[in-house]
């Protein structure tokens, strides 16, 4: 059993992407950046961000993204409806890069809010240092204070000690 119209081409689209996100590929809109004409810069982002996050696979990323945009090329450029095709692989396109754009707003919005809450944790911990300095400089002194009363104490006669 096949299949046919959109679950064929959905399917075709994430085998072309390397296969499904569940299974570690760039499923269908890797697929569809592939096939659109821009192919060859979507791998070389595929193969930026391989290097970026795991450069012990750089090499196979960008080996992939090449194997993919040539598959892609050569099928899109035997297909009947070829502009069609394309018109609905920049659309998807654009979505992607529409969905990624607000993404990376958001994390970079997160970044700022982490960095707010870093300079306060940091202007803490010095606050909290020079706590602990100040009180460990009082133990000392008042460590001596009490070595000089008990040296003080230890003179005194013993008809004139409280205990």
């Amino acid at each position: 059993m096949g299949l046919s119209g959109a679950a064929a081409t959905s399917a075709g689209l994430a085998t072309i992407g390397g296969g499904s996100l569940a299974a570690g590929g760039f499923g269908v809109a890797g697929g569809t950046i592939l096939i659109s004409g821009i192919g060859g810069v979507a791998g070389a982002g595929a193969a930026a961000t391989g290097t970026r996050y795991s450069p012990l696979a750089s090499r196979s990323v960008t080996a992939d993204a090449i194997k993919l945009d040539l598959v892609a090329r050569v099928i899109i450029a035997d297909s009947p409806d070829r502009d069609e095709k394309m018109r609905r692989v920049v659309e998807s396109l654009q979505e992607s890069i529409n969905a990624l754009s607000d993404r990376t707003k958001l994390l970079a919005e997160k970044i700022a809010e982490l960095k707010k809450e870093k300079a306060v944790a940091d202007a803490e911990n010095k606050a909290l240092k020079e706590t602990i300095k100040a009180m460990k400089s009082e133990k000392v002194e008042t460590q001596a204070a009490q070595t000089a009363l008990t040296v003080v104490r230890d003179r005194l006669p013993e008809f004139t000690r409280c205990e």
